[in-house]
């Protein structure tokens, strides 16, 4: 099995904090959503792929703005379409 999180929307219904960023960068609590999610998905699993689309379309930096989890490889996938998807 390989685990793979959708983050490419743009999260309209939570409003302006998602206006440069997916929701998956936000923050609840003390952590961030993509945090909660890479740390279930990371006891059992060693490589995990994201599929990110609004806010990084044009961005060299992708790298830079994946969560850093020692154990875990992340590997982003970037979908240029995602605001034609229904």
């Amino acid at each position: 099995m390989i685990p793979v999180i959708l983050s490419a929307g743009e999260g309209s219904r939570v409003g302006e904090e998602t206006a440069d960023l997916p929701k998956w960068f936000l923050n609840i609590g003390d952590k961030r959503i993509c945090d909660y999610q890479l740390n279930a998905l990371g006891e059992n699993f060693d490589t995990i792929y994201v599929v990110l689309g609004h806010g990084f379309t044009d961005r060299d930096d992708i790298s830079e703005m994946i969560p850093n989890h020692d154990a875990i490889d992340i590997k982003p996938l970037v979908y240029p379409n995602w605001d034609q998807t229904e």
